[in-house]
């Protein structure tokens, strides 16, 4: 029981990072950005920030979906509502931009429902 007590203090008492504006020390915690990291705030000048953001990537699959949606014409609207991503995300990519760690390459969890509305499989 004591291990699990100590265990759990040494996670809470993680080194707090002096704040990047004002170079203060006293900072406290402020939630989390979207990508899932812990934002601060300093309690002397009251801005926040995060110290190591995490930057979201797209999914591969959903880069392939993309560029042969664009292909086949379809407005960049549409292919940001059916892959769920901003429409900015479609613009990039049809501009050539290529996402971090992108691979060219289906996995075992391919959304056909996605792929039919693209006219992109026939059956099943």
């Amino acid at each position: 029981m004591d291990a699990q007590l100590s265990q759990s203090k040494s996670k809470r008492s993680a080194p707090r990072p002096s704040c990047p504006h004002c170079e203060a020390e006293g900072v406290q915690r402020f939630g989390q950005n979207r990508g899932g990291t812990v934002r601060w705030r300093c309690t002397g000048c009251w801005k926040t920030f995060t110290p190591t953001p995490n930057t979201r990537t797209i999914s591969p699959l959903k880069v392939d979906i993309i560029k042969v949606a664009i292909a086949k014409g379809c407005s960049k609207h549409t292919i940001a509502l059916a892959v769920r991503v901003s429409p900015k995300t479609v613009y990039r990519i049809a501009e050539g931009w290529v996402p971090k760690g992108y691979r060219p390459a289906y996995s075992n969890g391919t959304p056909l429902h996605l792929l039919r509305d693209l006219g992109l499989v026939v059956k099943d």
